[in-house]
């Protein structure tokens, strides 16, 4: 599966992504973000006034921690 960044839509970085915006760059619907934080297995998520939000950074330590993980063994 092809992650985009989330500059790729550019988005900054030093600005927070709305669950949309991560959704879209997971390409998973806005209610798995919404399980995950429950379950607390997604990306770290802030809330500002109320609203939640990830940082860019959060993103792409959640996606780097993911990519050790589906690592396939050399044949």
């Amino acid at each position: 599966m092809d992650m985009k960044s989330p500059t790729d839509s550019g988005q900054s970085r030093q600005r927070p992504l709305t669950p949309d915006a991560v959704a879209e760059c997971l390409e998973v619907s806005t209610a798995t973000l919404a399980r995950w934080r429950c379950l607390e297995t997604g990306p770290d998520f802030v809330r500002v006034g109320g609203r939640v939000r990830c940082r860019g950074d959060a993103l792409d330590a959640f996606l780097a921690a993911g990519e050790n993980k589906v690592r396939r063994r050399a044949s």
